[in-house]
């Protein structure tokens, strides 16, 4: 394949990361040649020739390494915060502007037996021998942000033109050298609506199994993109069809065919409404119950693309696992007869049931212990709590409308009624007749919170001795609730119940 350069005469940065990014280039071409690749000029060429935009996220950088003088040093002599992320390959992530950018130097892999990392590695100062090692043509382009050009040796910016993905070289060794590309495929197949070979394919129905392979982390943060896609019906039903599903997420596929009663007018199978509710984050009627209900968290959004990026960047993929796990207990379907001679479907303790299988998926794949609780609490509260709170006092109302998953509660409402309804006056009867009050106390708590932080302060923790962590989230909890009830008001109610606490006396 030829190489081929192309340049975009209207470049400039468009966003704070963007800018960010080249500013750091500037300073990076100090030490060495580098380039942005992968992602960055893919999704610029997306743009210019087929008009799809995407919000940048990640721009990662690929770097001549030199011999004589370490990386690391630079990094240390430019006063540049770091983490070196695999020293073997070169890799590291840094840390300007408040910005993080993986810096990869070019190289060339050895032989892959397990699908999993070569065995050995060469670095290299030729960015044509590095894009051969990549994944997809699309991905293996070189953008020189101060040229304005991108490089490409493997037909990439042909490959955008047409909308076709396509595997650099021969597919099958690039799926054996790392059997992830196969999530990746399905997921850059769909994200960007792109044609693919029947012959590809058939190899990744091939393969698939072999994901078994890899470790459960990588998977997992490839799930997580693939949950952030807008078109998320399209992905699982090609891991369905693919056969992949099976191996990835058996419980998700059990629920594939048991239907439940969704409302007084129809019944869906579980797998459908639960990949319904995912889909309703990208629905206009969520846009527009946003911006009408939780208007102090969700003002500044412009559109419906927004709507998942916006919630996802405040607060992570969490609420987006909780919503695809809500319904995985729901396996064993119980009836009543009814006095007319129809059967009621109900399932008995799907909650605890969903929780249980849930800690199982998350375990396998790694999550870490505060995504566990987030989620755990999201599905255990999502029905039965809202209903028993209903006939409670308004103290005990706000204590559970206090805690900071709460929003994430909502939102996880307001996408259930969505798939249920997808009709928005039926939703805002539903809204108003059970979520009105929340709604209002959360809206409400907000200032609260603001006055229990300028009370509750880290320089008072600090000073007995509450180091963060369980602990101290304890204690702050114990005392935001004393705040609800009226018994603790300024920052010396705090400092006396932190005295009666911990048996130490304040002194400052």
């Amino acid at each position: 394949m030829l190489k081929k350069i192309i340049k975009i005469e209207d470049y400039s940065p468009k966003t704070q990361i963007e800018s960010s990014a080249v500013d750091f280039l500037k300073i990076l071409n100090e030490y060495s040649e580098c380039y942005f690749v992968g992602g960055y000029p893919r999704d610029l060429l997306m743009y210019k020739f087929l008009n799809k935009k995407n919000i940048i996220k990640d721009i990662d950088i690929a770097i001549k390494r030199k011999n004589k003088k370490d990386i690391k040093e630079f990094f240390e002599s430019k006063n540049i915060e770091y983490k070196i992320l695999n020293e073997v390959f070169g890799v590291y992530s840094v840390l300007f502007n408040g910005f993080n950018f993986q810096v990869a130097s070019l190289r060339k892999d050895g032989k892959v037996s397990n699908g999993r990392r070569p065995s050995s590695i060469k670095f290299l100062n030729s960015i044509k021998k590095d894009s051969k090692r990549r994944d997809f043509t699309m991905n293996a382009l070189y953008f020189n942000p101060f040229l304005k050009t991108i490089t490409d040796f493997n037909g990439g910016i042909k490959d955008i033109k047409k909308e076709k993905i396509k595997f650099i070289g021969k597919t099958e060794k690039r799926i054996k050298e790392d059997y992830l590309r196969i999530l990746r495929y399905i997921r850059f197949k769909n994200k960007y609506g792109l044609i693919s070979k029947d012959k590809d394919i058939n190899l990744i129905k091939q393969y698939g199994k072999n994901l078994e392979k890899i470790s459960k982390e990588r998977i997992k943060i490839e799930l997580d993109e693939i949950l952030s896609l807008t078109n998320i019906n399209s992905v699982f039903y090609e891991l369905d069809k693919f056969k992949i599903l099976e191996y990835l997420l058996p419980e998700i596929k059990k629920t594939q065919g048991i239907i439940y009663k969704v409302n007084d007018n129809s019944n869906s199978d579980i797998y459908v409404f639960t990949l319904n509710c995912i889909k309703a984050f990208s629905n206009k009627i969520l846009f527009n119950l946003l911006k009408k209900y939780l208007f102090k968290d969700f003002g500044d959004l412009q559109n419906t693309k927004d709507i998942k990026d916006c919630i996802i960047d405040k607060y992570g993929t969490g609420v987006l696992w909780s919503c695809l796990f809500h319904e995985i207990g729901k396996l064993n379907p119980e009836y009543i007869e009814l006095e007319n001679g129809l059967k009621k479907i109900y399932f008995k303790d799907h909650e605890t049931m969903s929780l249980s299988i849930s800690m199982d998926i998350m375990k396998r794949y790694g999550f870490n212990k505060e995504l566990k609780e987030e989620i755990s609490w999201l599905i255990i509260n999502h029905d039965s709590k809202l209903n028993e709170l209903l006939d409670s006092n308004i103290v005990d109302k706000k204590k559970f409308a206090f805690n900071n998953n709460f929003v994430k509660l909502l939102i996880l409402n307001f996408v259930f009624l969505i798939a249920e309804y997808d009709d928005e006056s039926l939703i805002e009867k539903e809204i108003s007749s059970k979520l009105l009050e929340f709604i209002n106390i959360y809206n409400d708590l907000l200032q609260d919170k603001i006055k229990i932080s300028e009370i509750i302060t880290p320089e008072i923790l600090k000073d007995f001795e509450i180091k963060e962590g369980q602990v101290s989230s304890q204690i702050i909890n114990e005392m935001s609730n004393l705040f609800l009830e009226g018994k603790i008001k300024t920052k010396n109610g705090v400092i006396k119940y932190l005295e009666n606490k911990t048996g130490k006396i304040y002194s400052k």
